[in-house]
């Protein structure tokens, strides 16, 4: 009701009419400025309870969808964690194969050999170690992939195993820890099992990479539903600030407008008295 509609009433109903337009307009008023100040436009149920319940289950899709990304991301630094334990392998291999090579030249003395053989044994323990390797108290190296959530409604799949301490006929490099170069025939044994499981820890390598690959893009694709969603969810909740700044100007004006009657009214009222 436009304020000027009360204009030539007069009395207690004129009064009480204009009073009623004084509290709408505070309520809207003080609406506008939550709307505002918030940036929702639902501030209480009523304002749409259908919109409200939408926004209500957005909220906590958007939340398992986060969620599933922190799964995701700590699952991709899991697998960095098997690809840098496993170039570390391959370069502690590639040095005892150099080693095994040269224990067997035949011109090597057992002297020789015995100083390629402690730091052969030195690197063994390295490769030893690191089949325990853990992330977050969890084995990095099993038989079996780890499972990954891959969406906000529980879905899972599993990461391609990377089983380091697995015989060397499996892919890992299980028997290494045993070689020796102490001798021209144990070095030669010995190179061709590392020859082996350089070839191994490769193809595990490769397996790290493709379970990191494959990762980021299914993290990509929460990221991008967690967009989606957020954008339908911004189309129900949020406010139109220039809208509201509007109705903000034209609920002033009215409110101002409905105090300068009330105060004519009150001045007639005076004038009747006297």
């Amino acid at each position: 009701m436009a304020v000027s509609a009360i204009n030539g009433v007069g009395g207690a109903d004129g009064a009480n009419r204009i009073l009623q337009i004084i509290s709408d307009s505070r309520s809207r008023i003080s609406k506008n400025l939550s709307r505002i100040g918030s940036g929702s436009r639902i501030i209480s149920p009523e304002d749409d309870a259908a919109g409200l319940a939408q926004v209500t289950k957005f909220n906590a899709q958007i939340e398992r969808l986060n969620a599933a990304q922190t799964n995701i991301t700590d699952s991709i630094s899991f697998s960095e964690t098997q690809s840098g334990v496993l170039t570390v392998d391959q370069k502690v291999l590639g040095r005892m194969g150099e080693l095994a090579m040269l224990a067997q030249d035949a011109t090597r003395s057992d002297a020789d050999r015995a100083l390629y053989q402690n730091e052969f044994s030195q690197l063994q323990e390295i490769i030893s170690d690191s089949t325990g390797s853990k992330f977050n108290e969890q084995p990095i190296f099993s038989e079996s992939g780890h499972t990954v959530t891959t969406d906000g409604e529980g879905g899972t799949t599993t990461a391609a195993p990377v089983d380091l301490d697995s015989p060397l006929a499996n892919g890992g490099v299980g028997g290494v820890e045993s070689l020796s170069i102490s001798t021209a025939a144990d070095a030669a044994a010995a190179l061709d099992s590392l020859l082996t499981a350089t070839g191994n820890v490769a193809r595990l390598q490769s397996s790290a990479g493709a379970n990191i690959s494959s990762l980021n893009f299914r993290r990509e694709a929460l990221e991008e539903s967690e967009l989606n969603i957020s954008a339908a969810r911004s189309r129900i909740a949020d406010s139109d600030l220039a809208e509201e700044s509007t109705k903000l100007s034209a609920n002033l004006v009215r409110i101002r407008q409905a105090y300068q009657l009330l105060g004519k009214a009150n001045q007639n009222s005076f004038s009747a008295l006297s």
